[in-house]
C-alpha cells in the first residue's frame, strides 16, 4: 500500500511539472509592426550563431544607409521559438524580404551582404538608393 502511495505521489508531481511547463507562456515576441509604405527586411537568427553575428554589422549598415526607406528588424529565434515556428524557420539565419504592403516577396538563408540585399530588393522591383 505504501509503495502504491509513493508511486501516485511521484506521478502527481510529474504531471504537475508537465502542466506548469505547458501552461507557461512564451514572452511576447519583439515583432515590430510593419511600417506601412516601407519595404522591410526581417532577419531571423540568434545571438549565438556565427553567421548571425556576422550579419549584425550588415543589418546596422542597412539601417543607417536606408533611413526612412527600409525597415530592418532582427528576432532571436532561440529566445522566441514560436516566431521561428510561425515563419517555418528550419535553418538560421534567414532573411525575409517584404514589400511596402507587408507581403513576403523573397527569402534567403545564410549570410548575405548589404550590397546583395539591396540588389535583391532592386531585382524584386524595389529601389532603395543609398544615402
Amino acid at each position: 500500500m505504501k509503495r502504491i502511495l509513493i508511486i501516485l505521489i511521484v506521478l502527481a508531481a510529474v504531471a504537475g511539472v508537465v502542466f506548469l511547463k505547458k501552461s507557461k507562456q512564451e514572452p511576447a515576441a519583439p515583432l515590430p509592426t510593419h511600417t506601412q509604405g516601407m519595404p522591410r527586411l526581417l532577419d531571423l537568427g540568434s545571438k549565438g550563431c556565427t553567421a548571425c553575428t556576422m550579419l549584425e554589422p550588415v543589418l546596422e549598415e542597412l539601417r543607417m544607409n536606408h533611413i526612412g526607406r527600409l525597415q530592418v528588424d532582427f528576432i532571436d529565434v532561440w529566445e522566441h521559438e514560436q516566431i521561428a515556428m510561425d515563419y517555418g524557420v528550419e535553418i538560421i539565419p534567414v532573411q525575409v524580404f517584404f514589400d511596402a504592403d507587408g507581403y513576403e516577396i523573397y527569402r534567403h538563408q545564410g549570410f548575405i551582404s548589404a550590397r546583395d540585399i539591396v540588389a535583391k530588393f532592386k531585382e524584386l522591383g524595389i529601389e532603395l538608393h543609398d544615402q
